[in-house]
């Protein structure tokens, strides 16, 4: 994962993506949120751009994630 990767997580997830991935991975799912496969819907969108780029997956993903927290009227989401 690039550093400027912004990670998304729930704000009832009790387990930080950055440090126990797994953990997190397994509460998410658990949970219903299926955050990373959310976030893999909207990129699948951005199908006019070559994503063999790992720059332009960066920059894509930064722009998905912001457009769920902009989007997120059950303040469901928050940054790690």
């Amino acid at each position: 994962m690039i550093d400027d990767t912004l990670v998304l997580t729930t704000k009832d997830n009790p387990y930080n993506p950055k440090e126990d991935y797994y953990n997190w991975k397994m509460w998410d799912v658990e949970n219903g949120y299926n955050t990373e496969e959310y976030i893999a819907r909207l990129l699948i969108m951005e199908t006019t751009y070559d994503l063999d780029d790992e720059l332009i997956i960066n920059q894509l993903t930064n722009k998905v994630v912001n457009e769920i927290l902009e989007n997120d009227t059950l303040e469901v989401y928050k940054l790690v």
